[in-house]
């Protein structure tokens, strides 16, 4: 999406498919999806008409527009603009063991980290 961030989106179908299809989302799901780019994991989440809870992370400024924008009516999807390395909020969540139960993500491809940050 730009050299700040180096973001690479999926979209390829097959991909999200199959991704989706590999969380076994059940009723009831907490998930956590710690890079949401443009949403699509999280629209494909959406058609499998599951109750589900959703947190979206991303750092894009740009991003969380469309996020927040394209989310705003569901309730159960929480839109977090943040660092998923560095959100105290989410690490709290994980030690305390308030946990998720699916995550779905792509990788961070390379992503350039200044020696502070690292």
């Amino acid at each position: 999406m730009d050299k700040i961030y180096q973001s690479y989106y999926t979209e390829s179908a097959d991909i999200v498919k199959y991704m989706v299809d590999s969380l076994d989302i059940t009723d009831g799901c907490v998930i956590l999806e710690p890079c949401a780019g443009s949403g699509v994991f999280i629209d494909a989440i959406l058609s499998e008409n599951k109750s589900f809870s959703l947190d979206a992370y991303e750092m894009n400024d740009d991003a969380v527009k469309l996020l927040r924008r394209k989310y705003s009516g569901q309730p159960h999807i929480t839109i977090h603009q943040s660092d998923t390395l560095l959100d105290q909020n989410l690490l709290y969540r994980i030690d305390t063991n308030i946990g998720f139960d699916r995550i779905i993500a792509n990788p961070p491809y390379g992503a350039f980290q200044d020696l502070d940050k690292r």
